[in-house]
């Protein structure tokens, strides 16, 4: 299981006088299938206090991500979801996201995140996030959003804060890095084969794998 936590709270004020005022938080639940593929679960509530037509927008689904492309440095996913929208009116609605990460140096890393979202009126958010780890899964870093909302659209910066929780022991946590450290070389490098030696004493023979 992996939990994403997404809060952001921007205001805006020119000559003393509030022109933006916005709260968005995104909760999301993912459960690996495979190495692939993984199931999701959301609830995303944006308010928005000059938004003309109503103030806030509710959303609750559930879905499946693909993660289309994995190496050392990028990472490029994509999310389809059907989801229960709440807003002036009530409906469903059709999602789909993209994900693509670029890893600029050891803690500092790049990501755009697009979604779309079907309805009475079509909602896209396009936001791009530099970000820097401050220690393992806790990162802090800027956001630039572009938000287009069919009736509206809006343009908004950020400083950020993230966090991930993975609900998996320090083992498991430790092997699912290396695969993905070892897939980048090969999807069938063997790590034990270059790091590990097994000696029988009865026969004084040794090998450097597990299936000898």
């Amino acid at each position: 299981w992996q939990t994403n936590i997404e809060f952001d709270f921007v205001t805006e004020e020119s000559d003393g006088q509030e022109e933006e005022n916005l709260t968005y938080f995104n909760l999301k639940q993912n459960y690996e299938k495979t190495d692939k593929m993984y199931f999701l679960g959301l609830v995303q509530v944006d308010n928005d206090k000059y938004r003309s037509k109503y103030k806030t927008r509710t959303v609750i689904g559930a879905g499946f991500g693909y993660k289309v492309y994995r190496s050392e440095r990028i990472k490029v996913s994509n999310e389809y979801s059907v989801a229960y929208l709440e807003s002036d009116s009530s409906e469903a609605i059709i999602r789909n996201s993209t994900w693509i990460t670029y890893k600029i140096a050891d803690k500092v890393s790049a990501t755009n995140k697009f979604l779309y979202e079907s309805g009475n009126d079509s909602y896209t958010r396009n936001e791009f996030n530099l970000d820097y780890e401050l220690a393992d899964n806790i990162t802090v870093g800027i956001s630039w959003r572009m938000i287009d909302e069919g009736f509206q659209d809006r343009d908004t910066k950020s400083i950020n804060f993230g966090i991930k929780f993975w609900y998996m022991s320090i083992y498991d946590q430790a092997a699912d890095k290396a695969k993905e450290q070892l897939d980048v070389i090969s999807e069938t490098m063997c790590y034990a084969k270059w790091t590990q030696v097994s000696m029988h004493l009865t026969n004084g023979k040794t090998h450097s794998c597990y299936h000898p």
